[in-house]
Formats: C-alpha cells, sequence, structure tokens
C-alpha cells in the first residue's frame, strides 16, 4: 500500500493536481462520474492508494483513454476486478524536485459484493452533488448503502476490524443527511428486524451491536439480495470466469531477471525495485537463478573458488534438469502468480550459464546450451547491471575477477541481442541505478498497457537500450 503524503507537500500536492486533472478531463470527454467515498478531505489530501470512481458502463471503455491523454502523467498499469466491472489505474507524475508519485484510481460500472450485483451507475450518478465546485459526489443515501455494504463485504477478510471508529462516525453523519432515504436503502438489502438495528446504530452513532453482529449481516444481505435477484448471480459469474481467462491470456504480473558481475548492486537494486514498484501488483516474489521447486543445487551459489567443471555427460544430465526445473516452476509456480498479478524478480536467469559455464561447472558444448535457452520461459525483462570490473572488484573484496573483463562483455553483448534487454550502468550511486531500473520497468509496463488496452502509446519502446 502507499504510504500517504502529509497534506501540504510537494508529492501531496502532485498527488492532488493529479486527480483534479483526472476529474476535469472526465468532465470534459462528457462522461458522468463520481467519487464514492473518502473523499471529505479531497482534493487537499488525497489517498494516493485508493480512490474510487463510478461511471456509466457506455463510459467505462473511455476512461484509459482520457487517463493516457493527461499531460504530464503516464498510464503505467491497470488490473481488473469485480468480474471486469472495475479496473485499477496506476497514474505516474512527477513533483517539481523529479519525484515520482503514483496515483491509483479503482473506476467501477457497478457494484459488486456478497456475490452479486448490487448496486448500478444510475443509482450513483442520477443525484450526483457538486463537494468544493471540483468534485462529484453522489446522494447521501446511495453513498451510505454503498459504504455499509462494503465493510460488511470486508468482515469476511478482516472481522470485526471491518467497521473501526472512522468509519461509524462516515456512516452516521450521511444517516444524518438523508434518514428517510438510507432507511430505504437498509429494507432493499436487510430483512426488517436486521434494517432497523442498524438504523437506530446509525442514529444513535453507538455502533457496538452491530459490530458485533457483522458477519450475520453480511450473511443476511447476501441472502436477500440474491433471492431477490437470482439472474444477478448467474451474470455476477459469468463476469468471473471471462476476467479469469482474460487474465489467464494476459496476466497483469510482470516477470524481470537481472544479471551482473558479482558486486554490481543485484540484491540491493532488486530490493529497492521490489518496494517502489510493488503498488503495481498485489504482491511481489524474489527468486535466485532458478525457480528451484526442491532446494536450490550446491553448485548455484559457489564460494569464491569455482570448483572443476564436471564431464559431458553429468553437464547434459545438468542441462535436463535446469529444463525440467525452469518448466515445471513456471507452470506450477511462476505462471499462476503472474496470473495473481505478481512482481517476479530473478537474481540471475539461465543466461548466467552461457556468460559463466565454470560458476556452474558446466563441462557440456555451448551451443548445446544456447539451444536450450531458446526453449526456455522468458522473462520480459532482463536487465544487466554493467560496470567495470575493477569498480566491482573494489565492491566484493576478495572475489577473483581474473575473467571479469571478458564476462562483462559476453553479458553486454547477450543482454542487448535480448528482446526486453537493457544495460544500465551500475557505477552510479545505488539511488541512480534503482531510479534507472524503476523507470525501465515503468515504460515497459505503460507500453504494454497500452497495447493491451488499444492505446496508442507516447513512445515506441527500443527493442534494447542502456540507461
Amino acid at each position: 500500500m502507499l504510504l500517504r503524503e502529509s497534506p501540504g507537500s510537494s508529492a501531496q500536492r502532485t498527488c492532488s493536481e493529479m486527480l483534479l486533472n483526472v476529474c476535469a478531463a472526465l468532465d470534459e470527454a462528457g462522461i458522468d462520474w463520481c467519487v464514492l467515498h473518502g473523499y471529505a478531505t479531497y482534493p487537499e489530501d488525497v489517498d494516493p492508494d485508493d480512490v474510487d470512481l463510478m461511471v456509466r458502463p457506455e463510459h467505462f471503455p473511455e476512461v484509459p483513454r482520457v487517463l493516457a491523454r493527461l499531460p504530464g502523467v503516464r498510464l503505467v498499469h491497470f488490473r481488473t476486478h469485480d468480474g471486469g466491472t472495475s479496473t485499477r489505474y496506476d497514474v505516474v507524475s512527477q513533483t517539481p524536485e523529479g519525484i515520482p508519485v503514483i496515483l491509483g484510481l479503482d473506476v467501477a460500472s457497478e457494484i459488486r459484493d456478497l456475490g452479486i450485483r448490487l448496486l448500478s451507475p444510475e443509482e450513483f450518478l442520477a443525484g450526483r452533488r457538486r463537494f468544493k465546485e471540483r468534485l462529484w459526489i453522489p446522494p447521501p443515501s446511495i453513498e451510505f448503502g454503498h459504504y455499509l455494504l462494503k465493510k460488511l463485504g470486508k468482515s469476511a477478510w478482516f472481522g470485526r476490524d471491518a467497521l473501526d471508529g472512522e468509519h461509524e462516525a462516515c456512516l452516521s453523519a450521511l444517516f444524518a443527511e438523508d434518514p428517510e432515504g438510507c432507511r430505504r436503502q437498509l429494507a432493499r438489502f436487510f430483512p426488517k428486524a436486521e434494517a432497523a438495528l442498524i438504523a437506530q446504530a446509525a442514529h444513535h452513532r453507538r455502533w457496538e451491536t452491530v459490530r458485533s453482529q457483522l458477519d450475520t449481516l453480511r450473511r443476511a444481505a447476501a441472502r436477500k439480495t440474491r433471492l431477490a435477484h437470482p439472474q444477478n448471480l448467474l451474470r455476477y459469474w459469468a463476469g468471473d470466469v471471462t476476467r479469469g481467462i482474460r487474465r489467464v491470456l494476459q496476466p497483469p504480473g510482470l516477470m524481470v531477471a537481472f544479471l551482473g558481475l558479482d558486486g554490481s548492486g543485484k540484491s540491493a537494486v532488486i530490493a529497492r525495485t521490489m518496494e517502489a514498484l510493488g503498488i503495481f501488483f498485489s504482491s511481489a516474489k524474489r527468486y535466485h537463478l532458478r525457480p528451484s521447486l526442491g532446494a536450490h543445487g550446491g553448485d548455484d551459489t559457489p564460494g569464491l573458488e569455482y570448483e572443476p567443471a564436471r564431464g559431458p555427460i553429468l553437464s547434459l544430465a545438468k542441462l535436463g534438469l535446469w529444463w525440467t526445473d525452469y518448466w515445471l516452476g513456471y507452470a506450477l509456480d511462476i505462471f499462476p502468480r503472474l496470473v495473481r498479478s505478481t512482481l517476479v524478480l530473478f537474481d540471475r536467469y539461465y543466461d548466467d550459464l552461457l556468460v559463466d559455464p565454470q560458476r556452474y561447472r558446466f563441462g557440456g558444448p555451448l551451443w548445446l546450451a544456447r539451444m536450450v535457452a531458446r526453449y526456455l520461459p522468458r522473462p520480459e525483462l532482463v536487465i544487466l547491471l554493467d560496470g567495470p570490473p575493477e569498480l566491482l572488484r573494489a565492491r566484493k573484496h576478495g572475489a577473483d575477477f581474473d575473467d571479469a573483463t571478458r564476462q562483462r562483455g559476453a553479458y553486454v553483448s547477450l543482454v542487448r541481442g535480448l528482446r526486453g534487454g537493457h544495460v544500465v550502468d551500475a557505477s552510479r550511486p545505488l539511488d541512480e541505478v534503482a531510479a534507472a531500473v524503476q523507470q525501465i520497468i515503468q515504460r515497459h509496463l505503460s507500453a504494454r498497457t497500452a497495447q493491451r488496452l488499444r492505446l496508442t502509446p507516447p513512445w515506441t519502446p527500443s527493442r534494447s537500450a542502456r540507461s
């Protein structure tokens, strides 16, 4: 989750400007929209990870085109959820000091929860109101019903913590704005006794009894809505199946491999990348060299002194073992993670064997190892952290760099010939190297997003580049 910047900070001002630019652009494009909730401190203090918008279904496909045309803003990533009726868009801009700022926008064309379609966009948009002359917000009764059902849905995962004092205060304030309208929403989604219980809690601002019965209330709402609208249940699950198929065909996750000599800073850069870019994904996972469904082989992480190479037969057996490990690991572990929107980062990859076969005690023919490389699962990006051997020697005291110059040339030649290969100057300070890597990944995600959404990218990404 993104850290919320303090109000008035440069990053928060940039985040606020992005949100206001998005809102103005939606208005200019003729798209009806509103902020669903959490807008009390907007636009001065914006939660960069939790801006929820509602648009009409006919306008839903236009939203990414509007975001892609915003000046000074890059649409980097998206992922669908709720049966394809909601999409999370991540847009990035920069502060005047050049610091990147990420804003996450969840755009919905209807509200789904409790296993069914609950609220239509017309209910939110027909009576929408202006807030601080810049934002559109829904009618209080609709917002009350939606916010309550959302918290009940989350109680399946978080229990009583799904409804805290801040949430309760917000619900009571909305109820006070339109008590009769809120009671109509409660009668719509809950049996009579449960509706009366919640109305009393909202009116008196005492939610202890409701908080103790969240699980019961959630099941009561689900049962009533499913019985009242059985056709929506089928529509809900059909949407989930369609979304699942789309995710398999176009996994929202990303697989990146880092190569480089010992001392090039791979571990530190990977850690920075996971911290900075993990917000674009549901999770992040790091691997060393290969998936290794079992334990790592002892020769995968040798010490300072290389052991003698194995003979041809054992070396061929090693190729077979690695080929099996890469494919089984990809099929059973990595690909499912990519479908679930995971950032997968490799510290070294199979290509290392082609550059430094002695490290892995490979004594077989290199032409065969190169041929095997063509039939392995490939990362979308391969990033080489490149630096002069003498600098890396200073970072890695005691390491044997007799063959470092040859390896460096082999790495550069290999990566520049790869689709998605990038060479980054690792002789710079760590902050600069990490920033360059993050820019490469963001540009790749943005180009991939443009392609998948059939947008026109603002640039043509190169096949191989040096940053």
